[in-house]
């Protein structure tokens, strides 16, 4: 699986878990935001990351910086490996979370 595969399989796990008009964005100068996702009322910037190691602030800083861009009121980060805590001063704690993704 490569770094867009895994977008789209991201895509339809939020997809199949309550979340609405789930797009990919484009592949270039995307702002650090892979998919924009509506739950409810809220939009969500979403950094996706197909890493072998831990995914560090980086990947924090391009979805918050994301989230700001397509104007979206929250930053979730998925990941297919372990992240680690940013100690970052962010308004509300951001979501991440790790997928198990198919070889």
């Amino acid at each position: 699986m490569n770094g867009y595969e895994f977008e789209e399989y991201a895509a339809g796990y939020l997809k199949r878990n309550g979340y609405s008009k789930v797009t990919v964005t484009k592949a270039s100068r995307d702002f650090g935001v892979d998919l924009i996702a509506k739950k409810h009322r809220t939009t969500y910037a979403v950094q996706c990351k197909l890493y072998q190691g831990k995914v560090g602030n980086s990947a924090v800083q391009e979805a918050v910086a994301g989230k700001s861009y397509y104007d979206c009121d929250e930053a979730i980060v998925i990941t297919n490996s372990v992240s680690i805590p940013v100690p970052l001063p962010l308004p509300k704690p951001m979501m991440s979370f790790s997928l198990t993704a198919p070889s």
